[in-house]
Order: structure tokens, then C-alpha cells, then sequence
């Protein structure tokens, strides 16, 4: 693990070394033919998709072998095993002059050497559209249709047997106005969770429980965001319905929660600089009274500096309000701090180093709060237009304040090598 830390701290450091030596003034006509180390094209390497009728398909298929020194995220008795992993993608968009229409559908396999109960196959599927009214008004629609399975990782699942399954549908649709000087979205979110039950070593698990309806309204209005400095108000209206009224444990987990605040989009003279920055107050109330309101300060801030034209830093920071379906808890309030580096190494080699930090204040009876730090860097090296390989490695270090029975605390260290075919 020290040879690890070593490894990613001195990665990081040569990113960041590299890239402020580079650093320099680019004017906006430079920008524009440069383009950024996120964004820009590279003929030779980019896949070039399959074009017909005004549309564009795009074919992949990805093979993943990876290998986890503790496969169910615990303290004690770690059990190590290696994956195999394949995820074939396919995407189609459109290419026309007005409105917009996608599709995608998305396949995970995973298959274990050792433990074939953890084997899974997840599978996500997608359509969209926008249609471009009058101009400079856009309505957006989607659906998202989708099938997980959860991280062993993940504090909510306790101890299962196996992987815990869910299902989730997401709809989606607003308004969208953008002109030469003020900028709104008014958008509709609904999100429907099903949860699939399972069994501890002595007991069943009743996942109806979890199985909930979610609805988020929101609004932003502002200074149009091509603005150097563009201030904008937000406001959304949330209402969580679980489907029983009363879980097991007796507790009224239904919920609804207003958000409010400002925020302002920069974007500095020569696009090197952009950052986006919201900060506000949420309240929420639970139908349950042994649930206390919820009263807190919200905030995000988001920040990306391109020093060069081969590096980008990101930084970033918010504070949100998860829900939690463990006993004695109504929700968590979560602060994250992530940070990561993207920097072509060769035209045809890419680094991503990347950490973040969270910790999660369990709302309910008691205290809990569990800190998590997740720290990795991947590379990719783009062979030809059709063969792409990718590397990574993860670490995770978990740990719960008070040793709760309930909120895991472990340590553990992830390795992938990936070969992806695309067209």
C-alpha cells in the first residue's frame, strides 16, 4: 500500500509540475483552434463512427480484468478475487441542423473467479430528444430505464448474501431558454426505485421497504452563462413517497424538502478558467415525528484551470442531502470534496489521477458519521482509431466514528486493465 500512495502522490505531483511550467496566457482565437485536453479532437485516434441519414451510431465493446483485495468491502476475513468483465455499448444520435434525438443501451457483465454469487449482469437503456421551439427556447425529454446491482461497498446494504438488485426509471422534461442575455431551466424529474429482497446468513431482508417514488422540480434564472461572470437564483421543490406508508421497522419515511439559493457561473477572458458556484439553505420534513426537520446550509463549487493545452485541474466541493433507508436513520448530510488532473502524457496517452474525500452525517436517534477517502489514477493510451487499452487502480479506506454494527469500516484496493473495440 505504501508503494501505492508513493506511486499516486508522485504521479499527481508531476502533473501538476508539468503543468504550471506549460502555463501561459492563450487568447481566445488561439483557444478556439487549440481547443482543450478535454475536448479536443485527435483525427488519428478518435473513433470515427458510422454515419448515415443525418444520424451517427456508435459501436464499442469493452473487456475489463480486474482484481480486488477485499470483495465484500470488509474489516476482517478479506477475501480477495479477480473479475472479468465485458460491456457492450451502443449509441445513436442525431446530426441535424434543428432539434436532437438520441438512443443508447448500455450491458454489464461480471463474472468472479471464486464467488459466483456475486456474479451480476447490469444493463442500462436510454432515449432522449430536444425540440428547439422559436429559437433560442429548447424542450428536453428523456427516459432512462436501468438494472444494478449494488456496490458491496455501499453502506445501505448490510451483511447480504448476495448483491443487492434494483430497478430504476428516470423521466425527465422541462424547458430550456437561453438567449443573448438571460438564461432559465425550469426541469421535472421523476425517479422510481424497486428494490429486489434478499437474506442475511439469518435473516431475510425485506428491500419493499426501500422502493420509493421521487420527484424533484426545479428552476434556475440568470445572466446568460457565456457571460464572464454570470449570477444566477435556484430554487427546487422535492417530494419522496415511499410505496408503504409504514416500513417494517414502523417509521414514516416519506419526506419533502425546498431548496433555495444563489450561484454564479465565471468563466475568465481566455476560457482558461470556469467555475460554477451555488450556495443556499435546504429544509426538509419527514412524515414521521421521531425524525427531526432537517435545516442546513447547501453549497457547491465547482472549478476547472486548463494551465496548458495538454493538462486540466479540477476541483470540487458540495454539501447534499442522501437518503438512508437504515434503522434509526431518515438521511445523511454529505460533504464532498473531490479533485483530479487530466493531462496528455503523448497525443496518443492520457493520465487521470484523482481523490476525494467524504463524510456522511447520519441524521436520526444517534450520531453516526462515517469518512470515506477514495483515491485512484487511470491511464489510457489510444493504439489506433478502433483499439483503445485503459488502466487503473483504486484505493478505498472507510471508517465509521462510533463502530456501528450497521456502517462498515474497511479498507480496500482495486486493479483494472481494459481493452475497448470501438467503430
Amino acid at each position: 500500500m505504501k508503494y501505492s500512495t508513493a506511486i499516486l502522490s508522485a504521479t499527481i505531483m508531476h502533473a501538476f509540475i508539468i503543468g504550471a511550467a506549460n502555463a501561459q496566457a492563450i487568447s481566445m482565437e488561439e483557444r478556439e483552434k487549440e481547443l482543450s485536453v478535454l475536448t479536443r479532437e485527435t483525427p488519428e485516434y478518435d473513433r470515427v463512427n458510422i454515419r448515415f441519414a443525418g444520424l451517427i451510431l456508435s459501436p464499442d465493446i469493452t473487456n475489463s480484468l480486474e482484481y480486488t483485495d477485499n470483495l465484500y468491502s470488509s474489516e476482517d476475513n478479506k477475501s480477495e478475487d479477480a473479475l472479468h468483465k465485458i460491456r457492450p455499448s451502443l449509441s445513436l444520435r442525431s446530426d441535424f441542423n434543428r432539434h436532437f434525438i438520441s438512443a443508447s443501451l448500455q450491458a454489464e457483465k461480471g463474472t468472479y473467479k471464486k464467488n459466483s454469487d456475486e456474479n451480476y449482469l447490469d444493463y442500462t437503456a436510454r432515449l432522449s430528444a430536444r425540440a428547439d421551439i422559436l429559437g433560442d427556447i429548447h424542450i428536453p425529454v428523456s427516459i432512462e430505464y436501468s438494472k444494478n446491482h449494488s456496490q458491496r461497498s455501499d453502506p445501505e446494504d448490510q451483511g447480504e448474501l448476495k448483491p443487492t438488485l434494483y430497478n430504476q426509471l428516470i423521466l425527465n422534461t422541462g424547458v430550456d431558454y437561453k438567449g443573448a442575455n438571460i438564461d432559465f431551466l425550469i426541469n421535472a424529474n421523476l425517479k422510481k426505485l424497486a428494490f429486489k429482497d434478499n437474506a442475511t446468513p439469518t435473516l431475510f431482508v425485506d428491500n419493499s421497504d426501500r422502493d420509493r417514488n421521487e420527484l424533484l422540480i426545479s428552476a434556475n434564472i440568470g445572466l446568460a452563462k457565456n457571460r464572464m461572470i454570470s449570477p444566477f437564483i435556484f430554487a427546487s421543490l422535492q417530494k419522496i413517497k415511499y410505496d408503504r406508508a409504514v416500513d417494517d421497522n414502523g417509521l414514516k419515511r416519506s419526506s419533502r424538502g425546498f431548496i433555495g439559493g444563489l450561484g454564479l457561473n465565471i468563466n475568465s477572458s481566455s476560457s482558461l478558467l470556469k467555475a460554477n458556484i451555488r450556495i443556499g439553505s435546504v429544509s426538509k420534513s419527514f412524515d414521521d415525528t421521531s425524525f427531526s426537520d432537517i435545516n442546513a446550509l447547501i453549497y457547491s463549487a465547482d472549478a476547472t484551470w486548463e494551465p496548458s493545452s495538454l493538462l486540466a485541474l479540477n476541483l470540487a466541493g458540495k454539501r447534499e442531502i442522501t437518503e438512508s433507508t437504515l434503522n434509526g436513520f431518515s438521511s445523511s448530510v454529505d460533504d464532498i470534496v473531490s479533485a483530479f488532473a487530466y493531462y496528455e502524457l503523448a497525443p496518443s496517452i492520457f493520465l487521470k489521477p484523482s481523490l476525494s474525500y467524504t463524510v456522511k452525517n447520519y441524521e436520526g436517534d444517534i450520531d453516526r458519521q462515517l469518512k470515506r477517502t477514495n483515491g485512484g489514477v487511470g491511464i489510457t493510451y489510444k493504439i489506433n482509431k478502433n483499439l483503445w487499452l485503459l488502466g487503473a487502480y483504486n484505493h478505498i479506506k472507510q471508517s465509521e466514528d462510533e463502530n456501528n454494527i450497521n456502517i462498515r469500516t474497511f479498507n480496500s484496493n482495486l486493479y483494472n486493465l481494459s481493452m475497448k473495440l470501438q467503430i
